[in-house]
């Protein structure tokens, strides 16, 4: 066996080792999540009602923007005790649709505030940073447009502020349109295993978590202490929700409390979403990953956040080994010393791909069905999102230039499911093409896997070509059938 060969068998191994890793973390986030703290019981009722704003950040988002605003104003919460301020960045009728609808309401005394911005400066981060520097409550509330906030919201979530450590409180998102198709069912389980096991994991243990950018509230003072929103990276929501944590501000995390949104029930729409919150947490690794190393937190938190942190870079190294899979099966052929290796690396990667167990406690953990053939879909078409998760990896690392690109939303829900024919399109994704390469690798990964008589391999592969070709034929069957130009 040459130098090369020696070196290359180096690399898998120690990439399985990464990839092993991960796994044990995740299934200790697993475990800790089954340890729930159920805040709801440990509220108070309120007897003196502080000064609240809740901020409402907008960029284009005609079909919306009036459910949003006037589900704010059913906020159950004394008039003169509340502030709205819509952030608004429209470029399009937007604008105007909401001016009349904040007319509407300041005669009727509510103190409800149009705010716009000559330049869109900062994206969201200066959106808000803007009407923090005009904002009149002790606490701020903030809900994307595609969130349907609740009446009683502010009722479940300041109680949590009487100790006065508490920087933020973040809630749980649920999904108006979850039943709209299947790429919505999909990110409802995906979004269930996030809220239901590391939100929830992280919070018992006492680990640093992240502000999830909307369904939250924080302390005013708070976010002053931490130096405000920033625009430095595309997920400003992690990174003031570590700056704050790094700072000695705790936070709160409530299951319980659960605000619906809308799912991205365009695939291109969620390849965007998606890359825009990859990119933005590499950027905060970078930017925060020496301070929590530095901080005087103990060591346990300090993994967790590493691992947090640098989550992103999971699928870089899982594309690596996928990669490899060719290499390492002719090496097995010709060194049969190696075929403990390829048995011994089939057992680790398998090990790795735990999803269904995941998003089953995840939705056990939320007191949901389990719904077996969502979270089977789930975990197997979940594959299919590996190249756009990498791609926005490296467009982070290497990218000078970047933009915080919006998500189309269209008012959609479980009844209301046409959206084809709206504005906001978004078609063909320039990371298709990587997509077809990457299963066309696939398909020649698995025949040659069948040819060594490797079917652990093979049959790994093949979960890979039906994510992958699902992924793919739908982004494409959903681009041809759009009627509507982009906005």
């Amino acid at each position: 066996m040459n130098i090369f060969e020696q070196s290359i068998i180096g690399i898998y191994i120690f990439l399985n080792a990464i990839q092993f890793s991960y796994s044990l973390n995740l299934i200790y986030l697993i475990f800790r999540s089954l340890k729930s703290k159920n805040e709801i019981k440990k509220i108070k009722k309120i007897t003196d009602y502080p000064i609240v704003t809740i901020q409402l950040p907008t960029y284009n988002e005609k079909y919306v923007v009036k459910r949003l605003i006037e589900n704010t104003v059913k906020m159950d919460w004394p008039k003169n005790k509340l502030e709205i301020q819509i952030l608004d960045d429209s470029t399009d009728e937007t604008k105007k649709i909401i001016k009349n609808i904040v007319s509407k309401y300041s005669k009727k005394r509510f103190n409800i505030n149009h705010i716009t911005r000559k330049e869109r400066i900062g994206f969201k981060a200066g959106a808000l940073q803007n009407g923090l520097n005009l904002c009149i409550g002790e606490y701020i509330a903030i809900f994307d447009a595609d969130f349907i906030p609740q009446p009683d919201f502010l009722k479940k979530t300041i109680p949590h502020f009487s100790n006065d450590k508490i920087g933020f409180v973040q809630t749980r998102w649920g999904y108006a349109n979850k039943d709209q198709s299947i790429l919505t069912k999909i990110q409802s389980v995906f979004l269930d295993g996030h809220f239901g096991i590391e939100q929830s994991a992280r919070y018992n243990g006492g680990h640093f978590f992240g502000f999830n950018g909307t369904a939250g509230i924080w302390r005013k003072k708070t976010i002053i202490d931490a130096e405000g929103w920033q625009h430095d990276t595309l997920t400003e929501d992690l990174d003031l929700s570590y700056r704050s944590q790094l700072k000695g501000w705790k936070s709160v995390y409530v299951k319980e409390i659960v605000t619906p949104s809308e799912l991205p029930a365009s695939v291109n729409a969620y390849r965007r979403q998606q890359k825009r919150w990859t990119m933005g947490s590499v950027e905060c690794a970078m930017k925060l990953s020496k301070k929590v190393v530095r901080s005087n937190m103990k060591l346990s938190n300090k993994i967790q956040a590493i691992y947090h942190l640098f989550l992103s870079f999971f699928s870089v190294v899982f594309l690596l080994i996928i990669l490899m899979f060719p290499i390492i099966l002719y090496l097995s052929t010709k060194y049969k010393m190696l075929n403990t290796l390829t048995i011994y690396s089939s057992v680790l990667i398998l090990f790795s791909f735990i999803p269904s167990t995941y998003f089953k406690i995840a939705r056990m953990n939320l007191n949901k069905k389990k719904k077996n053939s969502e979270i089977f879909l789930a975990s197997l078409l979940g594959s299919g999102f590996l190249i756009n998760t990498v791609h926005a990896v490296f467009s982070a690392l290497f990218l000078k230039n970047k933009v915080f690109e919006r998500t189309p939303k269209y008012g959609s829900n479980n009844i209301n499911k046409n959206w084809t024919n709206k504005k906001y399109q978004i078609k063909f994704s320039p990371v298709l093409k990587f997509e077809i390469l990457f299963f066309i690798y696939l398909i020649f990964t698995f025949i040659y896997s069948i040819k060594v008589n490797n079917f652990i391999y093979a049959i790994y592969t093949l979960m890979f070509i039906f994510g992958t070709s699902s992924f793919v034929g739908y982004s494409i069957y959903q681009s041809i059938k759009l009627k509507a130009s982009p906005a």
